[in-house]
């Protein structure tokens, strides 16, 4: 069974294709512009209520910010 992790990357390139700053994508979750900054670094994860909420303001499924993890055999 494939694993899935966030991917800040990928919140990223669905952000600029919506053509919108970081800014702008804070003030829709009502979160600050580094809260943005520091999920799209991958050094936080947003909770599960902010991903459905940058889902929405971006126009995109929540799968669409989490990527497949190949996981090495024990």
């Amino acid at each position: 069974m494939p694993a899935y992790r966030f991917s800040g990357q990928l919140l990223r390139d669905a952000r600029e294709a919506a053509g919108k700053s970081r800014l702008a994508l804070a003030d829709e979750v009502e979160r600050s512009e580094s809260a943005v900054t520091l999920w799209e670094l991958d050094y936080r994860t947003p909770p599960l209520p902010i991903l459905i909420g940058l889902a929405a303001a971006l126009g995109v499924s929540v799968e669409s910010f989490f990527e497949t993890v190949t996981r090495v055999p024990a």
